[in-house]
């Protein structure tokens, strides 16, 4: 059955941003953009009830590509909760309630091992396994007097460690194309939502600046990047296997070289210019405790059959789609070229160039200031204290410091709320392409801005927990069916989402601008 007025005048939010939904008692309703009611539900804490990934119908719902749901509840006291409930579902029949709870499969870790091990084994080798860092006391209180918590984290403390290293050189000898083998690590150990667990970095972006750790069966799997001088260093290999993988190891001689001559950094093998320094110390240490590698001693459990593609083949792959324009800039479409619109409209398309933050005059971006949907960030999320990232001596607070409001009368490093707060309007800080930007200004400006007032402030990133935040809605438009120009914006006058992007494609379709498609997208939560 269709949402009737009861259930469509209730407070209601879009599913992807359920993490702001309240905290007291009552019934929910699931409802989807053709008013369909797909369920009903009860909570004595309804955020909680949604919280995460924790809800049971959450993956029927996920599954439903092609359509957008809202959450809408009631205030229910927990006595009435059951009643209530009954009389919702028998009133609306929702379209889930009654049916069966589909669950996600979730596949083992050892598979997810198994399958990076054959697509690294053609530039891979086992350095040695290490006993766990426990046992070494003096260890690990140098880990943490210079800041090396990845290597002695409390899960991986009583683990044997296998470490893996990636020989840069032999992936040199199919390209050097740094963008293609740069492109085939991140696609290797990109995380899986579908694994038990995933491969963790150590810190950084890009792979050659980290390193990749798995915990599989007991065992924990590190993997580093290792240059042509250090593999230059090692004599043999032999013929072993990680999880029923076929995999070549170092052998004992080459070992004791590279521990003679190497330090082993969270995600890098290298040879040090000196060795003083205790950091160079330390890194030197953690070399000395891995030994060799003489058998396979992870068990396989699950044995589920995985797609044996090589190394090899698959780096050639990328290097090839680099090489034809598959991948990279420019990849997906030609970007349009806006400049003869803007001169045809009169537009001086050096405007805004000199609050430009990087690039040249034709591909650099700006920053763009919008509010928010999700209500006031002077009292973010309704909390009335502002909480920003502060310190005071030796004591930090825990909170991001992008989250901290800045703006022409500064606060960085102190508390406000509500009451002393000297902005009277608090905006999120997203870039936008100058050029597209000047183009749909006119018809956009009073739902974004380009520079704020003495008595507005911005916060980089509105963050609702210690790692989730809040992503501005965007216009997506395309300019003879072209590549697709990306403009954030937010509410005007307190509308709605729904109320704004009705009002943007009424200005947009009497803009004058010939073939342009627009869609949209809805503020949303993310990690």
């Amino acid at each position: 059955m269709n949402a009737d007025e009861y259930i469509l005048q209730l407070p209601n939010l879009d599913l992807k941003n359920k993490e702001l939904l309240p905290a007291y008692s009552g019934i929910y309703y699931v409802v989807d953009e053709t008013g369909l009611v797909w369920y009903v539900g009860q909570a004595k804490n309804i955020n909680k009830r949604w919280a995460g990934k924790t809800h049971h119908r959450l993956h029927q719902l996920a599954a439903q590509k092609k359509k957008s749901f809202r959450i809408y509840y009631e205030l229910v006291a927990t006595g009435f909760l059951d009643e209530a409930e009954k009389q919702r579902i028998e009133k609306y029949n929702p379209h889930l309630n009654g049916s069966k709870v589909k669950t996600k499969k979730v596949r083992p870790a050892e598979t997810l091992l198994r399958e990076t091990l054959a697509a690294i084994s053609d530039f891979a080798f086992i350095l040695g396994i290490e006993p766990p860092r426990q046992n070494d006391p003096l260890y690990v209180q140098k880990c943490i007097d210079f800041r090396q918590d990845w290597r002695v984290r409390k899960k991986i403390l009583p683990l044997s460690v296998i470490h893996i290293g990636i020989n840069l050189a032999d992936m040199d000898e199919v390209t050097e194309d740094w963008q293609a083998k740069e492109a085939f690590l991140r696609n290797i150990f990109q995380p899986r939502k579908s694994y038990a667990n995933k491969w963790e970095s150590s810190s950084g972006f890009r792979f050659y600046l980290t390193g990749r750790r798995l915990v599989v069966n007991g065992y924990a799997i590190e993997v580093c990047t290792v240059n042509k001088n250090v593999t230059e260093l090692i004599t043999t290999y032999h013929s072993q296997t990680l999880t029923g993988i076929a995999f070549k190891a170092i052998d004992n001689d080459s070992l004791e070289i590279l521990k003679q001559n190497c330090c082993k950094t969270e995600g890098d093998l290298y040879i040090p210019a000196n060795f003083s320094g205790e950091f160079v110390k330390l890194n030197h240490q953690s070399l000395q405790r891995i030994l060799p590698y003489e058998t396979d001693p992870i068990k396989v459990v699950f044995n589920e059959s995985i797609d044996v593609k090589g190394g090899k083949f698959l780096l050639q792959q990328i290097a090839q789609d680099f090489k034809t324009g598959k991948r990279g800039i420019g990849s997906r479409s030609n970007k349009t070229d806006i400049s003869s619109l803007l001169t045809a409209r009169g537009i001086d398309i050096t405007r805004y160039s000199k609050l430009m933050y990087t690039g040249n005059l034709q591909t650099e971006r700006i920053y763009i200031y919008v509010k928010c949907f999700a209500g006031d960030l002077r009292e973010p999320l309704g909390k009335k204290d502002i909480n920003l990232s502060t310190e005071q001596g030796d004591k930090k607070t825990s909170v991001p410091i992008s989250n901290m409001i800045q703006g022409s009368k500064g606060l960085r490093g102190q508390n406000f709320n509500h009451d002393n707060l000297p902005y009277k309007y608090i905006y999120i800080r997203a870039t936008v392409d100058r050029l597209a930007w000047l183009l749909f200004e006119p018809y956009l400006s009073d739902f974004a801005k380009v520079e704020l007032s003495e008595n507005e402030g911005y916060i980089n990133k509105v963050y609702i927990s210690a790692k989730k935040f809040i992503v501005p809605a965007k216009i997506n438009i395309e300019i003879d069916n072209n590549s697709s120009i990306s403009i954030p914006f937010g509410p005007k006058d307190g509308m709605k989402y729904e109320e704004a992007i009705q009002l943007i494609r009424e200005r947009l379709q009497n803009s004058g601008i010939a073939n342009l498609k627009t869609t949209f997208t809805r503020e949303s939560i993310k990690t």
